[in-house]
């Protein structure tokens, strides 16, 4: 798609500015951004603070189980529709990925809004998500469950999120791009930050920056609540064009990374298993 407020480059770009504006280089990833920023928006704060004036105002009135009856039955589009548009955010960071590994300085055209382009291609991410994303938190988790400390204001939980994020960042990518579906277990995992480590430390610190630029974002928006409501309800949906613009952007410097040590990594053979083009 060459249809972007900015043309495609002539071949990948090696600089985080470049891959900020990477959005920007496609039509349909600029209405994945305003699209998916808006439905989460409805469906996160909109929602949520109806469903808090409807609590209020029933109680007010001395009629809470008339209040927990408009909550639920406004509530149920949202518990229908939201895991649907997770889904098919998934779908297009996945297709992100895969298009970047393969060289292409385009973004990838949307899934198709049918069954096969809702759930065709959701292995890798239910694959990331044992071998990566709960691998991962394992030592966050025995740290939360066995530590008699509080966990606000600790440090140490915060350490061990970021000690993590290496293996689940290199578990998602071997998910996506690795011959074998399931070569992202630990060993694999480990052995490849063993070896190839060192390269990978610019990728993690562009990913640290998105991150952090995600949360701050985040911070600054749920921090104007209490003092200006709707300052705060106009700045959450920019704050999910924010995140959304950063998973994008995020998926496109793991891709980049692949691809400029394809040859070392050696994950894949002349024709690898995800396909042609975007294809998962």
């Amino acid at each position: 798609m060459a249809d972007g407020f900015l043309s495609p480059l002539s071949q990948p770009e090696t600089g985080i500015v470049a891959s900020f504006l990477y959005p920007l280089r496609g039509a349909e990833a600029m209405a994945m951004i305003v699209i998916m920023a808006t439905a989460f928006w409805g469906f996160t704060i909109l929602v949520p603070e109806y469903w808090l004036s409807v609590w209020a105002d029933a109680n007010s009135l001395g009629t809470p189980s008339m209040g927990m009856l408009v909550i639920l039955i406004s509530g149920l589009p949202g518990l229908l529709l939201l895991p649907l548009i997770l889904i098919y955010l998934l779908q297009y960071l996945g297709r992100v990925l895969v298009s970047t590994a393969m060289g292409e300085t385009a973004p990838p055209r949307t899934p198709d809004r049918n069954f096969d382009g809702f759930f065709t291609g959701l292995s890798p991410w239910f694959a990331w998500l044992i071998l990566g994303f709960a691998v991962g938190l394992l030592p966050l988790a025995v740290f939360v469950f066995s530590s008699h400390q509080p966990i606000l204001g600790n440090f140490v939980p915060i350490g061990l999120l970021v000690f993590s994020l290496p293996y689940m960042l290199v578990a998602l990518m071997m998910s996506f791009l690795h011959d074998h579906p399931l070569a992202a277990t630990p060993p694999g995992v480990i052995g490849v930050l063993l070896r190839y480590g060192g390269p990978f430390v610019p990728t993690l610190l562009k990913v640290f920056a998105l991150l952090g630029f995600a949360a701050a974002t985040i911070a600054v928006t749920l921090a104007v609540r209490a003092s200006f409501f709707w300052g705060y309800i106009c700045m959450a949906l920019g704050c999910w064009a924010g995140v959304i613009w950063a998973m994008i952007v995020g998926m496109r410097i793991l891709g980049l990374h692949y691809f400029h040590h394809k040859d070392s990594l050696k994950w894949h053979h002349d024709h690898p298993r995800w396909g042609v083009s975007w294809r998962l």
